[in-house]
């Protein structure tokens, strides 16, 4: 049924961002660098270009340049939220704008210093 969809949706994106992280993730380490993160495969319906910078700094939600099983799960929900927005079709696209407007305001409230910060 549809009032279900939500909540299997939920399931496939937790299911696939455990099985990349452990799959990329080395052992002893809890968290993702930015070589590992560009090897993310996405869900076959919700592409997502790990080399766009809004993405990672998005992806990145304590802005500390590593990513933890946490921050990709959060990520992947805020994907799954955002497939119901937007056409299949403009989902790679239109993510990428709506992380790049994410990245714009946080630099508009807390000053490009934070971002050059982050960003090296």
């Amino acid at each position: 049924t549809m009032g279900g969809a939500p909540s299997v949706l939920n399931d496939i994106v937790s299911r696939h961002c455990t099985t990349e992280f452990k799959r990329l993730c080395p052992q002893g380490r809890d968290f993702l660098v930015l070589s590992e993160l560009r090897q993310l495969q996405s869900i076959e319906d919700m592409p997502i270009d790990m080399s766009h910078l809004g993405t990672l700094f998005v992806l990145d939600g304590d802005r500390n340049g590593r990513v933890t099983l946490t921050e990709l799960m959060q990520f992947g929900q805020l994907c799954g939220k955002k497939r119901k927005d937007f056409r299949q079709h403009e989902f790679p696209m239109q993510m990428k704008g709506f992380c790049t407007l994410c990245m714009f305001d946080a630099v508009s409230v807390e000053g490009v210093a934070a971002f050059v910060l982050w960003f090296t």
